[in-house]
């Protein structure tokens, strides 16, 4: 399967030496990482608590007032990209349209 992204990535530079500044905006920025993932930790434990006081409603009041949702959705159908690109190819190429380089954002490293 061939590339319809006509417009290329941009070309890759030197990394650049972080100055003192920029190793505390480092710094920082992982120690506010740990923060979060710990913080969604305790999060997704007191969502199961309150998941299994529901149990099976479709949510809970506080007071008489609805405080919490949770009711399933209607199952939705998805395309499956790989089979109608393995089966009919010509078709799957008609209606890929091209997608923007992406630039992730990755710390490095222990500190």
């Amino acid at each position: 399967m061939t590339s319809t992204n006509t417009e290329p990535a941009p070309a890759a530079a030197d990394p650049v030496e972080l100055d003192y500044v920029g190793r505390l905006l480092r710094t920082a920025y992982k120690q506010i990482s740990r923060q979060i993932a710990d913080l969604t930790e305790q999060r997704d434990r007191i969502r199961e608590q309150l998941e299994e006081r529901i149990g099976d409603a479709p949510g809970a009041t506080v007071d008489g007032e609805p405080a919490i949702t949770w009711a399933w959705s209607k199952p939705a159908m998805q395309l499956d990209g790989k089979a109608l690109a393995k089966d009919h190819p010509d078709l799957y190429a008609q209606y890929l349209k091209p997608k923007k380089a992406s630039r992730p954002f990755k710390l490095l490293g222990e500190d």
